[in-house]
């Protein structure tokens, strides 16, 4: 496929599928989305007609619901309750005790739920159904994930967390609940959570099948489109043309990301070319960033030394190039951003001439470089 068959196909693409936008949870905040217990002990919450959530027997009936369109039985709990983490009999293979994550049970039935978000189901089902003392016409066991799976245990089934809550949703909407503003923040927050987790972009690989040659031939594109700004940053010409030694590959970082280059008579600071934001930034024009960054030894120095910070960030403020970011695993102590035009990304030596204009000695950044250079050699 020449370019010219490629923009024809580009034209034609009417159906690109809208990438979601999802904002962060409180459980995602908390770093808290991904464990299971966390996510039980919320349905042990929401199941409890007695908690004040204002939403009575909904999410039991809800799930009685999917039950009943998984099984063809139906079930009816009566004055339930809920047990977390209930322990199973002995396992004779490791002579221990497992958990079953939640039981919601009344003094007939008992679902016997099984909660995955997203750890393999490899979990002894038979242990956990003989562990729940009801005949087996009056238990039901339900395994609870992300995606839909296939279950060969003939007593358990499957229902996705989405599945549940889309039917909570339903019932909700039936019943004209009206929640008051922090249950319903809570219920949405949740709500969320699952949704967010359990978007399996189905609508974006049915695309990319449609348009899996054009696509492909795409990535092929844009990866060696990257590769030719990543070698025009590391080329040892322009390297020597500016004074300063390229760091080699193990040091230049992720690929298509940045470039180091270090200065004369220390091993640890360097001028660190990003430029990911050439393809990242929905800006106009695109950019790099230009930034002083101090290694190893020196970056030991300064990290635990708030005093010698300070005064680093008082140099590049008085030269304009200060930067805000605050120390991580690293510090750009002094930051200039460049602006590239898509004409001038076109022109390696156009490129190499505006990076190299701001990195004569006379420029803020060097001149910036060259004082905090010679501050912290004062306090080594």
């Amino acid at each position: 496929m020449n370019l010219t068959e490629l923009q024809i196909c580009l034209d034609k693409l009417k159906d690109i599928p809208e990438r979601k936008q999802f904002q962060k949870s409180f459980l995602c905040i908390t770093g808290l989305q991904h464990y299971e217990n966390a996510w039980s002990n919320i349905y042990a919450y929401y199941c409890n007609p007695q908690e004040n959530h204002g939403l009575g027997d909904v999410f039991v009936r809800a799930l009685e619901q999917l039950i009943a369109k998984r099984t063809g039985c139906q079930i009816r709990l009566q004055d339930w309750w809920i047990q977390l983490e209930l322990a199973t009999d002995i396992n004779e293979k490791d002579d221990n005790k497992k958990r079953i994550d939640l039981v919601i049970q009344d003094w007939n039935n008992a679902i016997i739920i099984e909660n995955k978000v997203y750890h393999t189901l490899n979990n002894d089902l038979d242990l956990y159904w003989d562990s729940v003392k009801y005949s087996n016409h009056r238990k039901t066991g339900l395994v609870l994930t992300l995606s839909p799976i296939h279950i060969i245990h003939r007593n358990w089934v499957n229902i996705t967390h989405k599945e549940w809550i889309d039917c909570v949703k339903s019932m909700i909407r039936e019943r004209k609940i009206q929640l008051n503003e922090r249950n319903l923040i809570y219920l949405n927050d949740f709500m969320s959570t699952i949704e967010t987790l359990s978007d399996n972009k189905k609508e974006e690989l049915a695309f990319y099948l449609r348009n899996r040659e054009l696509l492909n031939h795409l990535n092929s594109i844009i990866n060696d489109s990257k590769k030719s700004i990543q070698d025009l940053f590391c080329d040892p010409k322009f390297a020597k043309r500016i004074g300063l030694e390229l760091i080699h590959k193990e040091r230049t970082g992720a690929k298509y990301r940045y470039v180091m280059y270090k200065f004369p008579g220390t091993d640890s600071f360097v001028v660190t070319i990003v430029y990911e934001f050439l393809w990242k930034s929905i800006e106009t024009p695109p950019f790099v960033f230009l930034c002083l960054e101090p290694l190893d030894t020196w970056w030991n120095l300064i990290k635990n030394s708030s005093e010698l910070r300070k005064d680093i960030k008082g140099i590049a403020d008085i030269h304009g190039v200060g930067c805000d970011n605050k120390p991580s695993k690293f510090w750009h102590c002094a930051r200039l951003r460049v602006p590239l035009k898509n004409s001038e990304l076109l022109d390696k030596c156009c490129v190499q001439n505006i990076i190299a204009e701001h990195l004569q000695c006379n420029e803020p950044l060097i001149k910036a470089a060259e004082e905090i250079i010679q501050l912290i050699r004062s306090k080594s």
